[in-house]
């Protein structure tokens, strides 16, 4: 049997891994690549181990390009994992766990970032088209009776909502009302989806009232033609009265961090509520079904108009999350389970975005549990009288934050891969819990910053109605001019400062762990890897 002339080549390279310096190390991790896409029996465990040695030892992070130095090794580990066999798979996953686990900073993420692009076999449901036009026109008397509500009913308001009981039972009708700024399309796109999800609902863990789509005429979305009045202060509505119904359990508007104390839940149904929406949310995501805000999430508000990216918050960027604490206060997702399917995205495509969305799941999941302890006094927030930073640290309970962070990856985990998560102690939280108290118990970082830019693209009257909305009062209002300089209001809590990074970058750290561990493992239990229980 004659022997590769390659394998000196490769030897060679190896050990350049361990002596050389950066520049040497870059330039055999690329020689490997070439090396192992043209052979790839010539890769072996020691390849897998050397690789590692890299990523692992850190020596190189001071290093400007590290960063990329770090992904092209993971991605070869990646790239053996995938295609590397039974017996060359399990000690390169091992070495990837090892990687996620125990690193940081540059190699930490280059890791798992190759690891999130591991190819799983998801794909989500095809979605019919929602073409507009053509919207049925009813009177709101009309639609009562079609609906079978009695018309005497009394009407109550959840947000854009209009919400009538039905005597009897525990079901509501929920008449969701568009919004000026909303694609009517987008109330028909969430019906579809609770037919779609309906129809799955036996695969589903634990309680999930899914709700269901009350037609006029045949038709998802219609018109109204007298809605009843909106109450003083409510969202505008869209002018041409489209709307979507919906039939859900009257519990469905009961969130699970109420700021209204005296609707506070008990620890332990919170702690079961959010536990029980990780897992709904981790097996949604493993059907293709990836909720894209478990709650809204944004870099900056205020730029939305002229960013790119809309202002929406991606944490794998890991910049300044505005106003984390408002964000949470109507989350998508309570005691009913998940909701608002109009923010479900089917998987088809890139991997990558589901490396992403876990995160940004796993995100809501987490910053709605510190909000819990920070409803306990909703009021308070800001600066106290003496101008410092309000600090309500002690509102948390670390033992409990501890288990919601434990209980919301490992349920989360469980949904996603389909079986239990065995390295609960790997999981190091106990840092984490700290910091996240340290950051969101204490209000520093308060400051929006008003361009001139965004000034600019608003009329007198909405630049008036913005300055009202951010806390400023008549007589503060009427000293400023639209477009003459950058203007700095108190709008937060913030976590990090107006276009800085996130003053909670251990967080950034776990949620890059734990998306990359849900997709490794449910790659290998694809594979029928071994993983390791501790």
């Amino acid at each position: 049997m004659s022997v590769d002339p390659r394998i000196p080549e490769r030897n060679r390279l190896l050990a350049a891994l361990d002596r050389e310096g950066f520049t040497g190390a870059y330039l055999a991790v690329g020689g490997l690549n070439r090396l192992f896409q043209e052979a790839p029996g010539l890769a072996d465990a020691d390849s897998s181990a050397a690789l590692g040695r890299v990523i692992l030892s850190g020596r190189f992070s001071r290093e400007h390009q590290a960063f990329f130095l770090y992904r092209a090794a993971a991605d070869i580990l990646v790239s053996l994992l995938d295609g590397g066999g039974h017996e060359k798979s399990p000690p390169t996953l091992q070495i990837l766990d090892a990687v996620l686990e125990t690193t940081q900073g540059h190699p930490h993420r280059a890791a798992a970032e190759a690891v999130g692009a591991l190819p799983l076999s998801i794909s989500g449901p095809a979605v019919p088209e929602t073409p507009g036009g053509g919207e049925p026109v009813i009177g709101w008397r009309a639609f009562l009776d079609h609906a079978g509500i009695p018309g005497a009913m009394t009407t109550g308001i959840a947000g854009r909502s209009l919400i009538l009981a039905k005597p009897g039972t525990d079901e509501v009708l929920a008449v969701k009302l568009a919004r000026p700024e909303d694609r009517p399309e987008s109330l028909c796109r969430e019906s579809v989806w609770a037919d779609l999800i309906g129809a799955r609902r036996h695969r589903f863990c634990g309680r999930f009232d899914i709700p269901r789509p009350q037609p006029v005429m045949g038709r998802r979305l219609f018109r109204l033609s007298r809605p009843p009045a909106p109450r003083a202060g409510s969202t505008p509505l869209h002018p041409g009265g489209f709307a979507a119904a919906f039939w859900v359990h009257r519990e469905y508007f009961t969130y699970p961090n109420s700021h209204h104390p005296e609707q506070a839940l008990p620890e332990a149904r919170f702690l079961d509520i959010l536990c029980r929406n990780a897992l709904l949310l981790g097996q949604l995501s493993g059907m293709g079904v990836l909720h894209t805000a478990p709650i809204p999430l944004f870099h900056n508000r205020i730029q939305r108009t002229r960013r790119s990216d809309l202002g929406v918050y991606e944490w794998h960027r890991g910049g300044r999350l505005d106003r984390w604490l408002f964000s949470c206060r109507y989350p998508n997702f309570g005691v009913t389970g998940v909701r608002d399917f109009e923010h479900f995205s089917s998987l088809n495509g890139s991997v990558r975005g589901l490396y992403r969305a876990i995160g940004t799941q796993l995100l809501g999941l987490l910053l709605v549990a510190g909000s819990y302890f920070r409803n306990k006094q909703p009021d308070r927030f800001g600066f106290d009288p003496g101008g410092r930073p309000v600090d309500v640290r002690h509102l948390f309970d670390p033992p409990l934050l501890d288990a919601l962070v434990r209980g919301i990856f490992s349920h989360f985990y469980e949904g996603f891969v389909g079986r239990a998560y065995l390295g609960s102690h790997r999981l190091r939280t106990q840092g984490l819990v700290d910091r996240l108290i340290e950051e969101m118990g204490v209000d520093r970082h308060m400051e929006e910053i008003l361009r001139t830019a965004d000034q600019d693209r608003m009329s007198d009257e909405a630049f008036r109605a913005h300055l009202l909305g951010r806390g400023l009062d008549a007589a503060g209002i009427a000293g400023l001019r639209k477009g003459a300089r950058d203007i700095v209001l108190h709008t937060g809590p913030h976590l990090g400062g107006f276009n800085q990074q996130i003053s909670l970058p251990e967080l950034i750290h776990f949620l890059e762990t734990a998306a990359a561990i849900c997709i490794a493992h449910r790659f290998a239990a694809a594979r029928r890897l071994p993983l390791r229980s501790g």
